[in-house]
């Protein structure tokens, strides 16, 4: 409903050939979590791409500058304090559930583009 909402077009390059070895709900919650940050804290008629190729899972947003730290952004209840949406714990659970799980996760901006990327290697490289 939220993606409607805020008009967000939403684009996805799905390689349906990858295979990762993962619990099932935790795979769902990482996914979940992942898409769900990107919607709350993208712009009204922003942008939404989801990516699964080359072992990786990449979800990127169109949104403002972090009001705090980049590298604490995977920090329990580090978040927007201007979004009554986020509850902090969102990108907290994903870390967790990488480390569990072998994965790593890297998060950058771009500048130009006012984009959020969140990348998820699933073999461990980052």
């Amino acid at each position: 409903d939220l993606v409607q909402e805020m008009q967000i077009e939403v684009t996805r390059e799905l390689d349906c050939d990858t295979l990762v070895e993962v619990n099932p709900a935790l795979a769902d919650i990482l996914v979940t979590n992942l898409v769900t940050n990107a919607v709350i804290h993208n712009i009204n008629r922003g942008k939404l791409r989801l990516s699964l190729r080359d072992n990786t899972l990449k979800v990127e947003n169109t949104g403002p500058d972090l009001p705090f730290d980049p590298t604490r952004i995977f920090d329990r209840f580090q978040k927007n304090p201007a979004n009554a949406r986020s509850t902090g714990l969102g990108l907290a659970i994903v870390k967790q559930i990488c480390e569990v799980s072998g994965f790593r996760i890297r998060y950058a901006f771009r500048i130009p583009e006012r984009v959020h990327e969140l990348t998820v290697f699933f073999s461990g490289k980052a």
